[in-house]
């Protein structure tokens, strides 16, 4: 399936992992508040969660978990990051053209903003089979896309890691197995973790020794990894 995005044309292939990127138009911050945030996450469950969901008119939602299935994902206010592996051609892209239509609407709907919400959502395809540490890499970069609260950051996938956020469509033990375990996740994000932070507060111009990395202790995700994520 071919789909164009803001830096061209993505040819989307079964049985591939995709880091996907939806910006806001503009200034504005769809995702701004808690509330905002929650419902993003609880219109992408509606999709890929289990348990059968249907809109204000009663109909069912298309399921899409046995097409896509999220590896990690963070919530910021301007744009969404997405790491997920497609099984067939066009799941990923099933998925994100739903739910943020329906974001895109619902934030019309609130702030009263009328027209374009979102710029066209872009896809990078992993090369797991060249490279297999690109994808450990981009769910490190997805993961301290906010450098300030770094793994803290309450929407992210490594929330629902360490049980403070509910997300019944991610599967931690799904991107841990990536990883091998809870232990090689966190030596590979305290790793890979203190250049990312660095990078990105010297490309906004702020001294990175004022923020500097902050660890992540196995202990904090072994328990979930046991139990399967739920």
């Amino acid at each position: 399936m071919t789909v164009i995005s803001n830096t061209g044309i993505n040819t989307f292939l079964p049985n591939r992992s995709y880091h996907a990127t939806s910006r806001a138009i503009g200034n504005l911050r769809p995702f701004k508040t808690a509330e905002q945030k929650e419902e993003l996450l609880e219109r992408i469950g509606h999709h890929l969660s289990d348990a059968p969901t249907h809109n204000q008119w009663g109909r069912p939602y298309k399921k899409l978990g046995n097409e896509v299935r999220s590896i990690g994902f963070n919530v910021m206010d301007n744009h969404l990051h997405k790491i997920a592996h497609q099984y067939s051609a066009d799941g990923l892209s099933q998925l994100m053209s739903r739910v943020l239509s329906w974001q895109a609407r619902s934030y019309n709907k609130s702030s009263g903003w009328r027209g374009k919400v979102f710029s066209p959502f872009n896809a990078t395809p992993f090369e797991e089979l060249i490279d297999p540490t690109q994808i450990k890499d981009m769910v490190a970069y997805v993961e301290l896309n906010d450098p300030k609260l770094q793994f803290e950051t309450p929407f992210a996938s490594f929330q629902v890691m360490t049980g403070n956020l509910r997300c019944d469509w991610f599967d931690p033990s799904f991107v841990l197995g990536v990883f091998g375990g809870a232990e090689h996740f966190c030596e590979h994000m305290n790793r890979r973790g203190p250049a990312i932070v660095r990078r990105k507060f010297i490309d906004w111009g702020i001294d990175p020794r004022r923020y500097p990395y902050r660890p992540i202790d196995p202990s904090m995700i072994k328990a979930l990894e046991i139990h399967g994520g739920r």
